[in-house]
């Protein structure tokens, strides 16, 4: 890696990192693209100094979780040093580690917000909502209707108030809920009805996405503690 592109990766790495103190995820994220284009432009291999440099953007993730009293635990199921080395492709480590800061991004502003400021009505009336109802087949759209607000409203006080999106709360609430099951003997097709997935495939792949594990590895995973 030369050394302009070395320099200019880092730099974007440490704005990233700043931009994940804005509560508006979109900060982040515009950062994060840069940092995508940059390294898939150049068409790096995952060598040991590119994995190296991911290490350092969790490493760095971890203090800023740690400074707000979060551990990388809330975030992670899994030591996610160890997942990042089993990556095998840039892609798939990019993808990795953006899931790792959504997650992080989400925890964080969910706690200043809990912690600092009071939800307005109708976004109080929301979240009890989704609280309530996450294990039933819930739209933004039914949501709206129930707390007496457009959708385009909802969608943009949500983030602003919540720190994260409805999708994202949303599907939270039941892959939390899905890991609390997943430690008793009721089946996985089951759970995913349970939590609101009628297809257990979308479950399954929301699961994955959220965790980066099947929610079958989880199970035999919590088997071998």
């Amino acid at each position: 890696m030369n050394q302009d592109l070395w320099s200019d990766l880092k730099s974007t790495r440490l704005a990233l990192l700043q931009a994940l103190k804005h509560a508006e995820a979109s900060q982040w994220e515009r950062v994060f693209k840069q940092l995508e284009k940059r390294m898939l432009g150049v068409r790096l291999e995952l060598s040991d100094s590119v994995q190296a440099f991911f290490v350092d953007v969790l490493r760095e993730l971890g203090a800023v979780l740690y400074a707000k009293g979060i551990r990388f635990e809330e975030i992670s199921v899994f030591d996610p040093f160890d997942e990042l080395k089993q990556s095998d492709t840039l892609e798939e480590t990019l993808y990795y580690v953006k899931q790792h800061l959504v997650h992080a991004h989400c925890m964080i502003h969910r706690l200043e917000t809990l912690n600092n400021v009071r939800y307005s009505a109708p976004i109080a009336n929301a979240k009890k909502f989704l609280d309530m109802h996450y294990r039933e087949e819930v739209t933004q759209s039914l949501v709206s209707r129930m707390v007496g607000f457009s959708e385009s409203y909802l969608s943009r006080q949500f983030v602003k108030e919540v720190g994260c999106n409805y999708i994202d709360y949303l599907t939270n609430l039941r892959i939390e809920e899905a890991k609390r099951l997943l430690r008793t003997g009721i089946k996985i097709s089951d759970i995913s009805g349970r939590i609101g997935y009628l297809n257990p495939e979308h479950f399954s792949r929301m699961f994955k996405k959220m965790t980066g594990y099947s929610p079958k590895a989880y199970r035999d995973s919590l088997r071998r503690e």
